[in-house]
């Protein structure tokens, strides 16, 4: 999957080096306090744009991938450790676990406080085969991995219609203006006169057009972030 944000010592997981290892579900996301963006896949859109606007980011290929704007600030966001009322990323909540680009070898972070904890399950048995917990968690990442890669094919089809542009939003916060240029957006009415017949009903089925909507609704959720910033600064 996208880029391992969080991870300060990922290796794969090994049944044999990691044999007694156990895990314990956490709902505190302090390991995600320093961005203010994190990739999002489609079927997220609509849960996500009650609480941030989903955008799309250029990546280093030229690329885009679409993200949730978490913050108008560099390097953090006013969410806290527990995301209280917000929609959490599945980005986010699959730590400190993830599926690796080549398929079918899971990362994990050492270093995550989840494991080894009081408290914990073990994710192997005594010989060595995957516990329930286990098989759930590879159930999980699997189903990202392939939300992920349909993300990854709308994308290429918005970039091959020429349907993302960068942002003209301009949000005024306190006595400064920010601009969210540096981010590629969906225009409406762009994306009416673009499609054909043919495409409107295979987008349609696949799912992007409910996808694009929920990106253009989402837009409105800066004001999600300000109200979040008004509070922090109290």
């Amino acid at each position: 999957m996208a880029e391992l944000l969080f991870y300060e010592k990922p290796v794969p997981l090994d049944k044999e080096k990691h044999r007694g290892l156990t895990y314990k579900k956490s709902d505190s996301y302090p390991f995600a306090s320093k961005v203010n963006t994190v990739p999002v896949s489609g079927p997220e859109f609509f849960p996500c744009s009650r609480s941030h606007p989903v955008m799309f980011a250029e990546t280093g290929n030229g690329g885009f991938l679409p993200v949730a704007l978490l913050s108008l600030t560099t390097q953090s966001h006013q969410l806290g450790d527990h995301w209280e009322g917000a929609y959490i990323p599945s980005f986010v909540k699959r730590y400190p676990f993830a599926l690796a680009e080549n398929k079918g070898v899971v990362m994990i972070d050492e270093t995550a406080p989840h494991f080894n904890a009081a408290g914990g399950e073990h994710l192997f048995d005594d010989a060595g085969e995957p516990t329930p917990l286990l098989l759930d968690t590879l159930k999980y990442l699997d189903t990202l991995d392939q939300a992920h890669r349909m993300t990854l094919d709308y994308t290429r089809a918005l970039k091959v219609k020429g349907l993302l542009s960068r942002s003209q939003a301009v949000v005024q916060l306190a006595d400064k203006e920010v601009k969210l240029d540096s981010f590629f957006v969906v225009n409406e009415k762009e994306f009416h006169e673009a499609l054909t017949e043919e495409e409107i009903v295979d987008w349609f089925y696949k799912g992007w057009t409910a996808w694009t909507y929920a990106h253009i609704h989402s837009i409105g959720s800066v004001n999600e972030i300000l109200k979040r910033m008004a509070k922090a600064m109290r």
